[in-house]
């Protein structure tokens, strides 16, 4: 079943402006006010993947399974696909995408498109097998990349525009920098044109990458096993400035003029992005296993050894707060945001958080907020 690649928890790149106050600015945590509105349970397992767009929220639950609710919790559609769900949920303008594995096959998968609004099988197509898949969009392209292969398609149809063998293809697949495909594959970063799959530059690196992001104007941030973080401006084949953590880099978010970064010595980290410079760096107890930008101001940081995903400010590294789950609950995949509403799966059932309080509800009750302990 898929589990999202720690090294994005966002399966997603969020890039905010530059109007953040400056690190140092505010000594106090920017508190998060953070309600739960909702839940629905799930009775067949952990969720395996989350998309959201505004009004309602996809989740593949359970093995071969995915569930619509609205934005407020209440049931839609289910759709039993059968096998189990090896991909990310990718929505487009014409359904929601996903890549599903027959069980006990290993030869090919097949990639759906299903109805948004009912759940129905639009088109079918057969892809190579992989335990992971991811997909994306590009220019209106869609993008496949999974083992040792990389493929486009037409997302209203299937049809396939192209498709190349690229070796080793890193598991958390292509990010996008100015339109192309960025990917690492063993220790080569390669630069891919969407529109017909040609290698358009090829930059080789010490070491096999372990994390990597593109920012909004070429950047490339590039993170190794052995715990480098290094940033390259477009081609240039020097990087613009290079910083050394106790262990192999997990997650590289670039955030406005700053850069997030997760490693295994269980440190999270904000760097300048333009000189490398710590900003602020804060211990967890275990190996981090989910970052996600849920605000402007805040991040959501999971790891192994917490249950309760601490919220922290962006800008100064406090705490502004937890999410309290039940005992023995636990965050299965990394949560998405869509119109002001952060989507929470865990291993029982799947939440609905808002800042600032819940939409009013014609049953009463504005929810219940999260716990909000100040751990500094």
């Amino acid at each position: 079943m898929y589990r999202l690649p720690t090294i994005f928890c966002l399966c997603f790149l969020i890039v905010f402006g530059s109007h953040f106050p400056a690190a140092g600015q505010d000594g106090d945590a920017y508190e998060a006010d953070l309600a739960r509105c909702w839940s629905f349970a799930l009775n067949e397992g952990a969720g395996s993947a989350l998309a959201a767009e505004e009004g309602r929220v996809f989740i593949a639950a359970g093995p071969g399974r995915v569930l619509a609710l609205s934005a407020d919790g209440k049931p839609l559609w289910s759709a039993d696909l059968g096998g189990s769900i090896s991909s990310n949920l990718l929505l487009t303008s014409g359904g929601v995408l996903l890549v599903s594995s027959p069980s006990g096959q290993t030869g090919s998968s097949i990639l759906r498109s299903l109805s948004k609004e009912t759940g129905i099988t639009i088109w079918t197509k057969k892809v190579p097998g992989a335990p992971v898949h991811n997909l994306l969009s590009v220019n209106g392209t869609g993008i496949i990349a999974a083992g040792n292969s990389l493929l486009a398609f037409e997302p209203l149809t299937g049809a396939v525009a192209w498709s190349r063998d690229i070796s080793a293809i890193h598991p958390a697949g292509p990010v996008v920098s100015n339109g192309r495909l960025v990917l690492g594959s063993g220790e080569r970063v390669i630069s891919v044109s969407p529109e017909n799959g040609a290698t358009e530059s090829l930059r080789n690196v010490k070491r096999p990458v372990a994390a990597f992001a593109a920012g909004p104007y070429g950047e490339l941030f590039l993170g190794d096993e052995r715990g480098d973080l290094q940033t390259f401006a477009g081609t240039a084949p020097r990087p613009v400035w290079r910083f050394r953590m106790g262990g192999s880099i997990t997650s590289v978010i670039p955030v406005g003029g700053r850069l997030i970064t997760a490693s295994n010595d269980n440190f999270i980290y904000s760097m300048d992005v333009r000189k490398g410079g710590v900003e602020w760096k804060r211990r967890f107890a275990g190996r981090i296993t989910a970052v996600t930008l849920i605000s402007p101001r805040h991040l959501l940081v999971s790891a192994a050894e917490d249950t309760s995903p601490l919220i922290i400010d962006l800008v100064t590294g406090r705490s502004a707060g937890r999410i309290a789950f039940d005992d023995g609950e636990f965050m299965a995949t990394g949560p998405v945001t869509a119109d002001g509403t952060v989507y929470l799966v865990t291993g029982t059932a799947v939440y609905g958080y808002r800042l600032n309080g819940c939409v009013p509800k014609t049953d009463g009750g504005p929810g219940t907020p999260a716990t909000a302990t100040k751990n500094n």
